[in-house]
């Protein structure tokens, strides 16, 4: 795949993706939830791309790396993604108590209970082809591509019930990653730019 070229923006892009049901039974509802974000996280995988330099050969997996104790949300995305096809690789699905940047993996979903060390964690992927995930608070905000939130977020979302992604563009430049278009529809601008990299690194 060949790397487009991005100017670094300091922009975060709210990604409304669904909408839950209020009538559902609580359990139900937070089941689903849980779901919506692993099958999500698929379908913005199948509209990412990574440098080739990313991969030892064609037949390398897309590796998918759990950080530290996700709960039912780890529970669905191993469950969801483990062994499906993106890009014409098949995703492996890891978990690790702590980041494994040697050799770092292409997908990284950040457990919210690593929410103190946020930023020591996503340093450690710093310009790495990684695309960073979580459903903690403000991920994105704090240097994080991805970000899954759940409710009203912003003004500009009316809804209270919905799972909306958003993609920090500086930290997608950074790890020299490229966000489809398709799915980079309702903006939401920073006025700086948002890196997951260490002052000294940038």
């Amino acid at each position: 795949m060949t790397a487009r070229t991005w100017r670094p923006l300091g922009v975060i892009v709210l990604i409304v993706v669904g909408l839950a049901d209020v009538r559902r039974p609580a359990a139900e509802s937070d089941r689903s939830a849980v779901e919506r974000k692993a099958q999500f996280l698929l379908e913005l995988l199948q509209v990412t791309g990574w440098p080739a330099d990313a991969f030892r050969d064609a037949a390398e997996p897309l590796r998918l790396q759990i950080v530290g104790e996700a709960g039912d949300v780890g529970s669905a995305l191993e469950r969801i993604l483990n062994d499906r096809i993106v890009g014409g690789r098949r995703v492996v699905v890891s978990k690790a108590a702590s980041p494994v940047v040697e050799p770092p993996p292409h997908v990284a979903f950040v457990s919210a209970t690593l929410e103190q060390t946020v930023a020591a964690v996503l340093a450690g992927y710093c310009r790495r082809p990684v695309l960073t995930v979580s459903d903690m608070p403000r991920f994105a905000n704090r240097g994080g591509v991805l970000g899954l939130v759940e409710g009203g977020v912003s003004d500009l979302i009316l809804d209270d019930h919905g799972v909306h992604f958003v993609v920090n563009r500086t930290a997608a430049y950074e790890a020299h990653l490229q966000v489809g278009a398709e799915m980079l529809y309702l903006a939401y601008p920073l006025f700086s730019a948002v890196s997951p990299c260490p002052a000294e690194r940038r």
